[in-house]
């Protein structure tokens, strides 16, 4: 019997939120991230972040990533929750700018410039 095997291939870009002197970081595949906001029947939150994590910029928008504690997620996003403060960096959150082979911005809604990861995910045999 023939086996096939589904490739999975998504571009992670850190999703960005600045605000009390402090940056926090989420990964997300940018497309999904597109559907989401576009409120497409369907896609979750799970659908979008490649883990339920953030991370802080120890100083400015390079350099080290920790995991803020619960007092700085509320200072940041109001609640401790880490599911609630996800969802709200999906909502305000900022993808980092792309520029083309031109010079052209690919991605207008931000001024913050992160590379691009690249995952690739095999499934199991069908």
């Amino acid at each position: 019997s023939e086996q096939t095997t589904t490739e999975l291939i998504m571009t992670i870009e850190q999703l960005t939120y600045t605000g009390n002197g402090c940056t926090m970081v989420c990964l997300v595949d940018d497309e999904m991230l597109d559907k989401y906001r576009h409120h497409e029947e369907g896609i979750t939150p799970s659908h979008v972040v490649d883990s339920f994590d953030i991370f802080k910029f120890e100083s400015g928008k390079q350099g080290t990533m920790s995991r803020p504690s619960k007092a700085e997620l509320n200072a940041m996003f109001g609640t401790n929750n880490k599911d609630r403060a996800i969802e709200f960096m999906l909502e305000k959150g900022q993808l980092p700018v792309h520029r083309n082979k031109k010079g052209r911005d690919t991605n207008s809604d931000s001024t913050n410039a992160n590379p691009r990861f690249h995952v690739e995910r095999s499934g199991r045999p069908l």
